[in-house]
């Protein structure tokens, strides 16, 4: 336990934001708000998020503020647009409700319109309802620096997001974890013993919950008695997570709560007879979710061709980011015999003798050999990023 306190005080150093950089986030917000304000007055800004739940990070990147309507027919996006319009570097980013993203270099502005609710049921979109997440968040009396040092564990171990890339723990779902076993050390004892279907429901809400929605792990959202709020967990995250909890019960280590960086050098070391493939991408501009998911069709569209062209695939990789890592076994031979029909069966025989001139019976077989148009991994993956399909699910991507 004394290695365990050792490395949690370390970590809660690490993840709580110093008084400097709290005002600096502040001044951030304060600077943007009085530009802001007075576009979509009468108007009313709720700041929501991690940084209103007081749950984020030291590399926080975004801050979410949801402007207030009254409940209306009318298109509020469409409607908080035309407040907005002149603000620099502003994006419309689509979805359910469009909303809209202001990027000042330091920190990304997402400005969401919601309707006013008091309970989730009377929500006419899902972001509607985040407000009471943070009362929720707030009502609990929990200290939320443990929903930070969660953050960060499932974060350097590539479990964090509930997007469909990666199937993981989303930010809400570590808060509502942390406000129901209080601390980040209950939390993982606990976890040892979860089942598979498991139930976790702070405010005793499971007999309204749809029989459909059970999943790997299912966290009743406190403020949305129907929901599952860790519907996107899958059983190979939970495992995961489970197997990293025990180790570091076992053996606490600072370890757990860095992120690996994976080098092209280090595979190299590590399978120094084979090809590694260290692909860089740049991922589209749009929603992490729709990005995510389009750079993994492409990795996987990558590794398919790969199989398909004769090589082998030894290990493979991607850190739900921009970097793709492939090792396969080698160079393949440059020519192989491609067995056809049988000579018997005259129909298709006719047609593979068509198709290939070199064709030779063997065996009571048609056979040919196929010169391959690459033998060389690397040659053939440069190639293959250049098609149209991969190019339609990045931005940019090169072989490292």
């Amino acid at each position: 336990m004394d290695k365990y306190k050792e490395v949690y005080n370390v970590i809660q150093d690490k993840v709580v934001p110093s008084k400097s950089k709290e005002a600096e986030i502040k001044k951030e917000l304060d600077s943007f708000l009085k530009i802001l304000k007075p576009l979509i007055s009468p108007l009313k800004v709720f700041i929501g998020g991690s940084y209103a739940k007081k749950t984020w990070l030291n590399d926080i990147k975004d801050i979410d503020l949801y402007i207030v309507f009254e409940k209306t027919k009318e298109d509020i996006s469409k409607i908080l647009y035309e407040k907005i319009k002149t603000l620099k570097n502003l994006r419309k980013v689509y979805g359910s409700r469009d909303y809209f993203q202001v990027d000042n270099k330091k920190l990304i502005f997402e400005i969401i319109p919601i309707m006013e609710i008091s309970k989730a049921n009377s929500a006419l979109n899902i972001t509607d309802i985040s407000p009471l997440h943070v009362k929720w968040v707030d009502s609990i009396n929990t200290n939320m620096n443990e929903a930070r040092i969660l953050k960060q564990f499932l974060k350097a171990n590539n479990l964090y997001g509930a997007e469909s890339h990666i199937k993981g723990f989303s930010g809400y779902v570590c808060e509502i974890l942390i406000g129901h076993y209080k601390t980040f050390h209950n939390l993982i004892l606990s976890a040892q013993n979860w089942k598979n279907k498991e139930i976790i429901d702070p405010e005793n809400h499971y007999q309204t919950l749809n029989k459909s929605k059970v999943s790997a792990l299912n966290i009743i959202d406190p403020v949305q008695k129907e929901r599952n709020a860790g519907a996107a967990i899958d059983i190979k995250t939970l495992t995961k997570f489970k197997e990293l909890t025990k180790k570091f019960l076992d053996k606490p280590s600072l370890n757990f709560f860095n992120k690996k960086i994976i080098t092209k050098k280090d595979l190299e070391k590590k399978y120094p007879k084979n090809k590694v493939i260290f692909i860089q991408t740049i991922p589209l501009i749009d929603k992490p979710d729709i990005a995510g998911a389009k750079l993994l069709k492409g990795f996987n569209y990558i590794c398919t061709q790969i199989k398909k062209a004769g090589f082998n695939i030894i290990n493979k990789g991607w850190d739900y980011n921009s970097l793709l890592w492939i090792v396969i076994e080698g160079n393949i031979e440059k020519s192989y015999l491609y067995s056809g029909p049988k000579a018997s069966d005259k129909i298709h025989a006719k047609a593979f003798k068509n198709k290939h001139k070199g064709w030779f019976l063997e065996d009571g077989f048609i056979k040919t050999k196929i010169i391959r148009k690459y033998s060389n991994p690397i040659l053939y993956v440069k190639e293959l990023i250049k098609e149209e399909y991969i190019n339609n699910k990045v931005n940019e991507i090169n072989i490292k």
